[in-house]
C-alpha cells in the first residue's frame, strides 16, 4: 500500500512537472510568434513607409527648389530603408540562431524592442499621412486662389519657379 501511495505522488509530480514544461514551451512558443508578426509588420510598414515618402516627393514638384530641398533630402532616404531592413534581417538571424537557447527573460526583452520600433514605425506613418494631408489641403487652397500649376511635356506638374 505505502508503495502505491509513493508511486502514485511520484506520477502526480511527473505529471506537474510535465505540465509546467509543456506551460513554458507553448508560453515561448507563444512569443517567438508575436515577435515574428511584429518584425513581419515592421517590414510591411517599411515598405508603406517608403511609398508614401515617394508620394510626398511627387507633390513637393510644385514648391520652388529652394523651399523643397531640406525635405526633398528628408525625403530620400534610401540608405535608411536599407538600414532598417538590414535590422529586421538581424532579429530574424538572432532569432534563428538564439530563440531555442535563450532566456524567456531574454525573449521578452527582444519582443518588448520589436513592439516599440514597430509603434515608432506607426507613428511616422501617421505623421507622413499629417503631412500629406497638410500638403494637399494647401495645394487646393492655392489652386482656388491661382488655378492649378500646369503639366509640363513629360505630364508631370512643372515646378514653380
Amino acid at each position: 500500500m505505502f508503495i502505491l501511495m509513493v508511486l502514485g505522488g511520484l506520477l502526480i509530480a511527473l505529471l506537474c512537472w510535465s505540465g509546467l514544461r509543456f506551460w513554458r514551451e507553448h508560453r515561448r512558443l507563444a512569443l517567438l510568434r508575436q515577435v515574428l508578426d511584429d518584425v513581419d509588420q515592421i517590414e510591411i510598414r517599411l515598405n508603406e513607409c517608403r511609398q508614401r515618402m515617394q508620394g510626398l516627393d511627387g507633390m513637393l514638384g510644385r514648391l520652388p527648389a529652394d523651399i523643397t530641398t531640406r525635405a526633398r533630402s528628408s525625403l530620400d532616404s534610401e540608405a535608411d530603408f536599407q538600414t532598417a531592413r538590414r535590422l529586421v534581417l538581424q532579429h530574424r538571424l538572432w532569432l534563428r540562431d538564439h530563440s531555442a537557447s535563450a532566456s524567456l527573460a531574454t525573449l521578452h526583452e527582444v519582443a518588448a524592442s520589436v513592439r516599440k520600433s514597430r509603434l515608432k514605425l506607426d507613428q511616422q506613418l501617421q505623421r507622413l499621412d499629417g503631412v500629406g494631408k497638410d500638403l494637399a489641403a494647401a495645394y487646393a487652397r492655392s489652386d482656388a486662389l491661382i488655378g492649378p500649376v500646369p503639366e509640363g511635356p513629360d505630364g508631370k506638374l512643372r515646378q514653380a519657379q
